[in-house]
């Protein structure tokens, strides 16, 4: 089990041109916002990697979420070593599953799936966990 806590503070970036160029010219100084993955809910748990993707919705029937996103290991044993999730799921399902679609590195030519649910969630500030388990094929 791994669990990745996710993170969105809800709040929206003032596009005017001259907005962007700030950011832009800021840039340079901000570290990259990946979402921790980690062994245990915690984050004082062992650190094994991040994650970067995008969650949106893709139905207007019902709740229904496609979700691109790739986990990238930073422990020693995957280094480096990635694998692409690609799939769409229903939101109000308890448990969601996904395939993993490759992978790099370690773990090249990946296949398999991700079982995921909600661990916790903070519906103010939209920062949540999730559990994920794995099954992953790899050559």
């Amino acid at each position: 089990m791994a669990t990745l806590p996710i993170s969105s503070n809800g709040t929206s970036l003032d596009q005017n041109p001259k907005a962007v160029q700030n950011w832009v010219q800021n840039l340079n100084q901000a570290t990259q916002k990946d979402d921790p993955l980690t062994l245990g809910p915690e984050l004082s748990s062992e650190l094994i990697g991040y994650a970067q993707g995008i969650t949106t919705s893709t139905s207007v029937e019902e709740l229904i979420l496609f979700e691109p996103f790739t986990f990238v290991f930073t422990n020693k044993a995957y280094n480096e070593s990635t694998l692409a999730v690609l799939g769409s799921t229903p939101m109000l399902q308890k448990y969601r599953e996904l395939p993993i679609v490759g992978g790099t590195g370690v773990l090249r030519l990946a296949r398999g799936l991700i079982s995921y649910q909600a661990y916790a969630y903070n519906s103010t500030s939209g920062d949540g966990t999730i559990e994920v388990d794995m099954v992953v094929l790899h050559y």
